[in-house]
């Protein structure tokens, strides 16, 4: 079951476990780095106008709320960022350079002739306040109330046309101080987090202590701006001709409809529930994966779709999942929305033991064509009465920081998270793995309106059971 060694480097299994496991974006970014790229046109600084082109990501996120009376959740948090002894003059420096820098911080999205459009400002108000935390908690009564606060930051509403699309919100406590940020996602992803989180401090060094700037902080950066315009020159492109002939003879047919999707209005609450890989399972599950010329995102992947074909009881499964997009030069710095949602579509296999090999491969030829917005495909989808939403089961396996604690010695298969941990999804279900150095997290985001907490818990041990029983667990 190997891989086309165009899409895989020689000698992966040695990597370390934290590349192996990004197959979304290391198997897309090979991939792209020796054949499609060099058939594409350079990103160059476009001519700078009141109004630029959207990108294609953000048009099919602003289409996305349209259609659900804005009531989706679209707010990215910034993990909470401590600076002890802080010096507020230099904190709020670093934030006056980060939005100087990213021209996607001063951005706004308005409409103009039925089109989206986005309008930067040179100078916008710096979008900060300072709230102060009580100083007699305990730890685990201050820890709590930083993440009741930075929710209630989450919550709030983002007005596009007027911005800002992003917030911070520092705690003072004493002499230090804990920042929380919110982005909304037509400006912002994962790869942006990372990248604020690591430019943000650096701004701080260098205002408190003169400290040198990274070089990407020395000079004028591209912008996403940039990157929007550039996609209208592929609108024609040979490549995106070849990729969309591709997936529109892979996605040929009607997507089987599911429980729940329907004529009448969906209830788009979804509720968060978890679980958790020991370390020991942890190392089973790595060991299975190298043993079989694979990764833990396909096992996993595969054991979600085993678990979607009983729920279901559908032989053609349709499964999304993310993959990171920043090939182009000068995209890796920039703040921006780059995400894209690579649909995967398997027949699903009688035989247990074609399983695994089936989904590998599908995974590997949809990242092979996936270097094309995930809006283009959307529009080509067909719109047959009584068709679900190919978007409908959502897989998602990223990295996340270590916090500092051993896993638990003993799995953990089913936990349910407060009252508060409810959000507005397209998704019926989205399955999250956070893997850090010491453990697995696998979050379950179930739509209310179908997953009671009795169905959620069999639904979530089901999946338990077979990921353990294939791994050998």
């Amino acid at each position: 079951m190997s891989m086309n060694q165009n899409q895989i480097p020689a000698g992966w299994e040695s990597l370390p476990l934290a590349v192996r496991d990004a197959v979304l974006a290391e198997l897309q970014a090979k991939y792209l780095a020796d054949g499609p790229v060099s058939r594409l046109p350079e990103l160059l600084v476009a001519e700078r106008s009141e109004y630029m082109p959207a990108s294609l990501e953000q048009q099919y996120i602003w289409q996305r709320q349209q259609a659900n009376a804005y009531t989706l959740g679209w707010a990215t948090a910034v993990p909470a960022m401590l600076f002890e002894a802080v010096d507020m003059a230099a904190l709020e420096s670093a934030l006056w350079s980060l939005q100087s820098q990213h021209g996607s911080l001063r951005t706004r999205l308005v409409v103009k002739d039925e089109a989206l459009y986005q309008c930067v400002d040179d100078r916008q108000p710096l979008p900060l306040r300072e709230q102060k935390l009580p100083r007699w908690r305990g730890r685990a009564a201050t820890i709590t109330e930083i993440g009741r606060r930075q929710r209630t930051l989450v919550e709030e509403r983002f007005e596009l046309a007027s911005g800002p699309l992003w917030r911070a919100l520092v705690l003072r406590r004493g002499k230090d101080a804990v920042l929380l940020m919110s982005f909304c996602s037509v400006i912002f992803d994962g790869g942006s987090l990372a990248l604020v989180q690591q430019q943000l401090y650096a701004l701080y060094q260098h205002a408190k202590d003169a400290t040198p700037l990274p070089e990407e902080l020395q000079k004028a950066p591209l912008q996403y701006r940039d990157y929007a315009q550039w996609q209208q020159q592929l609108r024609g492109h040979e490549l995106w001709r070849e990729r969309l002939h591709w997936w529109q003879e892979n996605l040929k047919g009607a997507v089987p409809a599911v429980e729940g999707e329907g004529s009448a209005p969906a209830e788009l609450s979804t509720r968060l529930y978890e679980q958790t890989l020991s370390k020991a399972t942890c190392a089973q599950l790595d060991d299975y994966a190298q043993s079989n010329e694979t990764t833990p995102f396909v096992v996993m992947l595969t054991e979600f779709m085993a678990t979607l074909h009983e729920l279901d009881s559908h032989d053609d499964i349709w499964v999304a999942a993310p993959s990171a997009n920043r090939p182009l030069a000068g995209t890796e710095t920039m703040i921006g929305n780059f995400m894209r949602q690579v649909l995967l579509r398997q027949q699903w296999p009688e035989q247990q033991d074609d399983r695994l090999a089936a989904v590998h491969t599908t995974v590997s030829e949809a990242l092979e064509h996936g270097d094309l917005p995930h809006q283009l495909i959307a529009e080509m989808l067909p719109q047959e009465a009584g068709a679900g939403n190919p978007y409908r089961y959502f897989f998602n396996y990223r990295h996340a920081e270590a916090q500092g604690e051993e896993a638990d010695d003993m799995d953990i298969e089913f936990a349910v998270e407060p009252e508060q941990m409810l959000v507005n999804r397209e998704e019926q279900i989205l399955l999250m793995v956070l893997e850090s150095e010491n453990s697995r997290q696998i979050h379950w985001y179930l739509r209310e309106s179908r997953f009671d907490a009795a169905r959620a818990e069999t639904l979530l041990k089901r999946y338990f059971a077979r990921l353990k029983l294939r791994i050998g667990a």
